[in-house]
């Protein structure tokens, strides 16, 4: 079984594409990883110009994009050291459908898609992204989705933490997936999986899961020299008013 992921990062570079981008891979024994093809189903939204909040979706998230929302703000809740103004992350429905437009592609590469398609997006200036693919028995259905719309969980994403170090903002290796999803300035996520057939990445000869969280904007985590939050009471905040009203695609309970 092989499981791997990438991150949106500046300084640490393995394997990424042009972009500027970062990736990095590892072979475990678990899946972190894993999705199918109707979790690339992005929720639209009813309107919230002028609201000053969010808008409840439209069409209800499915259990994985349920799921993935949800890990997220839990995940944000408890960095540690705890986090001042760390915002509440509501689903994009634009970011959403830009995140399963690229998964769609079942490239073998999983490269990250070219930053100019992540410009303008949502209305932001720039998405951060995630990337992770799984291949192998070790691509198990998750409990928490019971309504058989994905795979993968990002939970490889968050076990970066312990090799990242707040006080000095050092990585004893990679853990830009961690700083882009725990960067205080971001409010707004959307995520796809897609079920890939054959080549996978490596020369996998068979299907693979691919997996893709994109970020509004674009964490703060990205440039060298930021740690993604500063220390405080901890817990998690509400972004401005203002923020929704530009942002009309934001949805969430």
């Amino acid at each position: 079984m092989l499981t791997f992921a990438a991150a949106a990062a500046f300084l640490l570079v393995s394997c990424g594409d042009s972009s500027g981008e970062s990736s990095a891979g590892t072979d475990t024994t678990g899946s972190s990883a894993a999705s199918d093809a109707s979790g690339a189903e992005s929720a639209s939204s009813s309107s919230n110009s002028g609201t000053g909040m969010a808008a409840e979706c439209e069409t209800p998230l499915t259990d994985w994009e349920q799921m993935m929302l949800d890990a997220h703000n839990g995940w944000r809740s408890s960095v540690d050291p705890p986090a001042a103004d760390m915002n509440r992350v509501y689903w994009d429905t634009e970011i959403a459908a830009n995140a399963a437009s690229w998964v769609s592609s079942c490239d073998p590469d999983w490269p990250h898609s070219p930053e100019e398609e992540r410009m303008g997006v949502g209305g932001y200036d720039v998405l951060g992204e995630n990337l992770s693919y799984c291949a192998g028995t070790g691509c198990q259905d998750l409990p928490e989705v019971m309504d058989g719309s994905g795979l993968g969980d990002g939970e490889g994403w968050w076990s970066e933490r312990h090799d990242y170090t707040w006080e000095d903002d050092s990585s004893a290796g990679i853990t830009s997936h961690y700083t882009q999803l725990t960067s205080s300035n971001v409010y707004a996520l959307g995520c796809a999986t897609q079920l890939c057939g054959k080549p996978g990445p490596g020369g996998w000869d068979d299907d693979w899961w691919w997996t893709i969280c994109q970020y509004g904007p674009r964490g703060q985590g990205y440039w060298v020299g930021n740690k993604p939050y500063e220390a405080g009471a901890g817990g998690l905040v509400d972004p401005p008013a203002s923020v929704f009203d530009e942002h009309p695609g934001l949805c969430g309970p």
